[in-house]
């Protein structure tokens, strides 16, 4: 699980102010937002699939997202999204029920 932490940008007046900055190589420093999200249903193994978007905030000199390393960065994105929504989840127990009721509607 790659290590990350929230920051927030007391220099961004408007919209979101606080971003997420990866601290892992080889992406140290690399701080990004999550855009839209989309629930694409689940695999054949029972886990839920999402398709997500970002926008790059601050990217260190000497990052380079090309080839393998943009692969590997799109995977790190995806393991820090897991991460913060299963944190979400955990403390907020209703989430579940909630989550429920929704696919119980959209099923009838």
């Amino acid at each position: 699980m790659p290590e990350f932490k929230i920051v927030v940008r007391p220099e961004q007046t408007e919209g979101d102010m606080a971003c997420i900055e990866l601290l892992d190589a080889p992406f140290k420093g690399v701080q990004f937002k999550f855009g839209q999200m989309e629930f694409l249903g689940e695999d054949t193994n029972g886990n839920g699939r999402l398709a997500f978007d970002h926008e790059l905030i601050f990217v260190p000199e000497g990052v380079k997202f090309n080839g393998k390393n943009k692969k590997k960065f799109e995977t790190m994105l995806g393991e820090v999204l897991k991460k913060i929504l299963e944190d979400y989840v955990l403390e907020h127990p209703l989430a579940d029920e909630k989550l429920d009721e929704v696919r119980d509607a959209d099923t009838e």
